[in-house]
């Protein structure tokens, strides 16, 4: 059964194979040619002597590859095309054109027939995700070397998404979103839209969530300072600069009372600030929390997957037997 799987679906796994291997290539070519880059300006010796105070290197650098940071939210979109392109046609296409009929009055039972592509599949989506989160916290490494434009967080959205187990729990997700949908609609483009329609929206809902996942920290320093914190990996959830009283005031109340500006010297700037009672407040979720918001994330992701699984298993058992 294993072997007539592999040959009925091979199309399928060999195109999402060759996806991988393109996108392999080009995080390994950008990433070697990131590393190399440090290398030979030097600025990878000067952060391991200094530790800091590479400023001029570090935007040589944000210059050449700030871009690459910038797009890199579009392979967010990968797990959403293992629901489309693997887990909708993976049952829909079979009922729709009705093969299944020959399959399930051979000598292999239904569940067996069910739960051989369903591990399959599961099987290949688990490897895709592990190795795309493996290249990708690789790929990221020059910039977390540099606290890349401001303070580079493992935390931050451009970033988690990407590393650790959530990329294999949101491909397992869109999986069987993609597998219940065409077991419900019982044909192979509405179960594709609707992979699309139920995905997006609940990725899109957790990340919202993601700052709620345990109470925020707070710290508060000089206004329009540089945090104490800086540089440590953390995610500011929230800033907001407040007065004496400790209520929030407005950017443009700051800058307008204490005249900031270029040609306004720091010292005069600060000391208008302190006279006027003017603090930072940030709630921040430090960056040592990245495993625990992985494994809340991943939980919930899975846990979905399994119930969908669960339900698309007994959907097809319970319809094809009545």
């Amino acid at each position: 059964m294993i072997a007539v799987a592999l040959r009925q679906h091979r199309i399928q796994l060999s195109s999402g194979a060759a996806l991988m291997i393109v996108l392999a290539a080009l995080l390994v070519w950008t990433g070697h040619e990131m590393t190399s880059y440090l290398h030979s300006t030097g600025l990878s010796g000067c952060l391991a002597a200094r530790g800091g105070g590479c400023d001029s290197f570090s935007q040589l650098f944000e210059n050449r590859y700030g871009s690459l940071l910038r797009n890199v939210a579009y392979p967010n979109f990968l797990p959403m095309l293992v629901g489309i392109f693997w887990g909708a046609p993976l049952v829909a296409r079979e009922l729709e054109s009705g093969t299944h009929r020959l399959a399930w009055t051979q000598s292999i039972t239904r569940r067996r027939w069910l739960t051989t592509k369903l591990a399959l599949f599961v099987a290949a989506t688990v490897g895709i995700g592990a190795i795309f989160s493996l290249l990708l916290s690789w790929w990221f490494h020059p910039f977390a070397q540099l606290q890349f434009q401001g303070g580079y967080s493992r935390m931050d959205l451009d970033s988690f998404d990407f590393q650790g187990v959530v990329p294999i729990a949101y491909s397992l997700f869109a999986f069987a979103v993609g597998t219940a949908a065409g077991v419900v609609v019982r044909r192979v483009l509405p179960a594709m839209a609707i992979t699309f329609a139920a995905y997006l929206p609940l990725r899109l809902l957790m990340q919202s969530l993601r700052a709620h996942f345990e109470t925020p920290l707070q710290i508060t320093y000089q206004a329009l300072a540089t945090s104490p914190r800086a540089g440590l990996g953390d995610w500011i959830t929230h800033s907001r600069i407040v007065n004496a009283a400790g209520r929030t005031v407005s950017d443009q109340t700051v800058f307008s009372t204490c005249g900031v500006g270029p040609s306004v010297p720091k010292s005069d700037v600060f000391a208008c600030l302190a006279s006027h009672g003017y603090h930072q407040v940030d709630l921040y979720q430090p960056v040592s929390r990245f495993w625990a918001f992985q494994g809340i994330e991943s939980a919930v992701f899975v846990g979905l997957a399994a119930l969908l699984l669960t339900a698309s298993c007994y959907w097809v058992i319970r319809r094809s037997s009545a």
